[in-house]
């Protein structure tokens, strides 16, 4: 509808086009300031450049550097070795032994990662990749010159002289001490202790070679030789240990430049991948700024274009302005246009009577949306209740339990008295009496019986109010009340130790009465065989009402599970219907949306119209604004409308985990059941035991009184 407007649209529009001249002018400046950012970027990237490469000839000027010192040390090192050899062979003349030969050493001749010239201000981009190498085989083949050979050698000589001269001591000493003398005779002002030293050693290694006990007269001519040659010798050792030390220094300064030429082979790694980095980001920028160039030559066409229009336009603003002068003078013209404001305002009358039926229609369907989430609040209330009731049912079962477990214990009493009249019966009619120690253990047995009877009254009554408070527990924890939390609980720790010793208790009556049966297994015998009888009458009908019973209670709760799952169904049916009533919901909206759009169209056709019919319409357009706030009133009650439909999804979830945990505590509830008729079982089979015992201890009684009466 904008796109085909009529050209007097235009007029009502005149401050417009001076807004979008001055838009013009902004994105021409906005422009200009991309350039001069992208050309601040570009310095910035030529500045960092520049640095890159200072830095990188920097650090190859220091690498030359250390590879010309390196060479000199390998110079140094040769030399060292010339003078060993030549040392080794004076030894050797001298001593007249032949000295293994030293290992040759490897002097390794590295290259630069690249081409050394004249000209320092060599560009990243003359760097090869090829030229970057590793000096891991320099380090594998460096130079070690080891003196371990040769010193072994000579501490071996030194061992076989030092054994001869301990042999040829008594002999020399005449023959030093003479020399001494003529020494100090020859030279009295020189210090001879050195000399002393020297030749002790000269003596120690050339004497275990050469001397023996025979040839003495040739030592002493030997021993003028070595004075002739004392101070060569002296001037060979000096140079033998500094050159050990110099070995020692030129081997920690050699490793010592391996791993600083490794560090300067990692910086410059590290720097050509920054410099290749670099160059990619360069690359990527110049790319950029090629494309932001293009996009700006764009935009300067476009702008060209836009300024074409700009004149079209304003030469078509006189040319209307003109049609409107024109037009003023006729009337009839004017008399039609006011006809058809007329029949616009008629249709903006029905569009504001539908936009009312609609809004009526709404507040109808909010109506019913509220009444029927009342009603399943109701629902929920009432099943809430029904939850109530089947808990006081299944504490009234409970309860019953409890009863037909007491007339059961009532059954066993009255069993027991027959029990015990049939026994007086009989005894009577053999006319044999009890001893008094047999009534006495007789009296001790029933005492215990029924102390173990009031124990597990006890543990029955304790288990009762376990189960009450853990139920008062549940239902104090849905109200979250941390008071009553913790006294419930300190509750339940106080119960749990009370039935702990209760049956701690039981268990000590039970060893005791284990410890009677022992005794009382010589006792009433024909107690068994009438007790037997009526057990098995009075269990039968018993065991089969209580097992009724509980089936029944089965069904039950079958049947509240049941009835708990459909109504979950229902409120879901009920979910998915609000669900629908949503989506319809939000249909009307959308053509209610639609129909402001048709308004404001509506709206923008009747400002194109002259300034005195623009008065009127003005009112037109306060009355819509009145609307739209309504409708966005409206729009915000069915947003507060989902939010609640959203709560009451909650709360339905929560009550559906409520009624799990209900049917979880039901399943235990009928586990405990089971277990208390299995734990029931076990007890009515001891004591079936215990009796038997007792029968057959009565049976020998009776025997053994009848054969002391025969």
């Amino acid at each position: 509808m904008k796109e085909q407007q009529p050209p007097c649209s235009t007029l009502a529009r005149r401050p417009n086009s001076s807004i979008s001249c001055t838009m013009t002018d902004s994105t021409v400046r906005e422009k200009l300031e991309i350039k001069g950012s992208q050309r601040g970027c570009q310095n910035q990237e030529d500045k960092r450049e520049g640095s890159l490469e200072t830095q990188y000839n920097e650090k190859k000027n220091l690498y030359t550097l250390m590879v010309k010192q390196f060479e000199k040390k390998q110079k140094v090192i040769k030399d060292h070795y010339k003078l060993l050899e030549e040392l080794r062979k004076n030894i050797q003349n001298n001593c007249g032994k032949e000295l293994e030969p030293l290992e040759p050493v490897v002097i390794v001749d590295i290259e630069p990662p690249f081409r050394v010239e004249n000209d320092t201000t060599v560009s990243t981009k003359a760097v090869d990749k090829r030229s970057v190498i590793t000096f891991e085989t320099t380090i594998r083949n460096d130079m070690q010159i080891d003196f371990s050979e040769f010193y072994n050698t000579v501490d071996a000589n030194l061992n076989q002289s030092r054994e001869i001269w301990l042999q040829l001591i008594p002999v020399i000493m005449k023959s030093r001490r003479d020399l001494i003398k003529k020494i100090m005779e020859l030279n009295p002002e020189e210090d001879v202790s050195d000399f002393i030293q020297d030749m002790g050693l000269e003596l120690s290694i050339e004497n275990a070679k050469y001397c023996s006990k025979v040839k003495l007269d040739e030592l002493s001519a030997y021993l003028n030789k070595l004075y002739s040659n004392r101070e060569t010798l002296k001037h060979e050792l000096k140079v033998l240990l500094d050159s050990e030390k110099l070995s020692a220094l030129i081997m920690r300064d050699y490793k010592e430049m391996v791993m600083r030429l490794k560090q300067v082979e990692e910086e410059l790694t590290k720097e050509k991948i920054r410099t290749e980095d670099l160059m990619e980001r360069r690359n990527l920028m110049e790319k950029k700024h090629q494309a932001g160039e293009k996009k700006i030559e764009e935009l300067q066409q476009i702008n060209a274009e836009l300024q074409n229009e700009l004149s079209q336009l304003n030469f078509q603003m006189k040319s209307l302005k003109q049609r409107e002068f024109t037009n003023r003078r006729i009337g009839g013209i004017k008399q039609k246009e006011l006809k058809d404001l007329k029949e616009k305002s008629d249709l903006l009358k029905a569009m504001e009577n539908h936009i009312t039926e609609l809004t009526n229609e709404h507040n109808a369907h909010t109506r019913s949306t509220q009444r029927k989430i009342e009603e399943l609040e109701q629902r929920v209330i009432e099943k809430e209740e029904a939850l109530k009731t089947q808990s006081q049912i299944t504490e009234s079962l409970k309860i019953s339990l409890q009863e037909a477990e007491e007339k059961i214990q009532h059954v066993r009493e009255k069993k027991k008295v027959f029990a015990d009249m049939v026994d007086q019966t009989k005894q009577i009619l053999r006319g044999t009496s009890p001893t008094k120690r047999e009534e006495q253990l007789w009296i001790e047995l029933e005492a215990t019986k029924i102390i173990v009877k009031g124990y597990q009254d006890q543990l029955s009554k304790a288990t009762e109010e376990r189960n009450k408070m853990l139920l008062k527990f549940q239902t104090i924890s849905e109200d979250k009340s941390n008071e009553n939390v913790e006294r419930l609980a300190a509750e339940l720790v106080r119960k749990e130790e009370i039935i702990h010793n209760l049956k701690n208790q039981v268990t000590e009556l039970q060893t005791a009465c284990e410890d009677h049966s022992m005794k009382y297994n010589k006792l009433l015998a024909q107690v068994k065989e009438v007790h037997e009888k009526m057990d098995g009458k009075l269990d039968a009908a018993s065991l089969s009402k209580q097992l009724g019973n509980i089936k029944m209670q089965k069904k039950e709760l079958q049947e509240v599970v049941k009835e708990l799952v459909s109504h979950n169904e229902e409120l879901e049916t009920a979910l998915v219907q609000r669900s629908l009533e949503l989506d319809q919901r939000d249909r009307l909206v959308k053509q209610q949306c639609n129909l402001l759009k048709m308004r404001d169209e509506l709206t923008d056709l009747v400002r194109s119209k002259d300034e005195a019919q623009f008065h009127g319409v003005r009112k037109i357009m306060e009355q819509n604004s009145v609307w739209e706030k309504k409708a966005e009133k409206i729009y915000k009650d069915l947003e507060k409308k989902a939010n609640e439909l959203d709560n009451m999804y909650k709360v339905l979830v929560e009550k559906q985990k409520q009624v799990v945990k209900l049917t979880k505590l039901v399943k235990t509830m009928e586990d405990q059941q089971t277990r208390a008729q299995e734990q029931r079982v076990r007890f009515e089979s001891k004591i079936a035991e215990l009796q038997r015992q007792l029968s057959e201890g009565t049976q020998r009684a009776t025997k053994s009184q009848f054969f002391d009466h025969d």
